[in-house]
């Protein structure tokens, strides 16, 4: 009897702390995520040109430096996401300012991009980063 009451207290436990997460991440609307300041700076580093990184490359490596290990992952997750431009190019632009973005981009040609389709017909692409200063790699997805 004691090992099923902790049975159902471990799951009840279990289910709060789920739906409290879920009820947290319900909460952050998209305009509060677009006005995070990695979101920002990875939408402004995304649409700048090689040479505009080149002018800023010490802010860019002081801003990048000083993300938290969350806010970094969050600022390559939108650099990975929305970028339009060419892979190659994504990585020189990264490798300026510290950071090396592994990723086997089968459709490189047209860039990175969400696509539009089913879930039964997704590809989940992982990618690796290491940011200068970490002694790890970051892996995801």
């Amino acid at each position: 009897m004691k090992k099923i009451i902790t049975i159902l207290f471990a799951t009840l436990f279990i289910s709060l702390t789920v739906f409290v997460s879920n009820s947290y991440a319900s909460e952050i609307d998209d305009t509060s995520y677009s006005q995070k300041k990695e979101v920002i700076m990875a939408n402004d580093f995304s649409n700048a040109s090689n040479s505009q990184i080149i002018t800023n490359l010490s802010f860019y490596k002081k801003q990048i430096l000083n993300l938290t290990d969350e806010e970094f992952d969050r600022f390559m997750y939108n650099i990975v996401k929305d970028n339009q431009n060419n892979l190659d190019e994504v990585k020189a632009n990264l490798e300026l300012v510290g950071v090396t973005l592994n990723i086997d981009n089968k459709g490189a040609d047209v860039g990175i991009e969400p696509a539009a389709i089913k879930p039964s017909q997704m590809t989940l692409t992982a990618y690796s980063t290491k940011r200068s200063g970490d002694s790890f790699w970051r892996l995801n997805n």
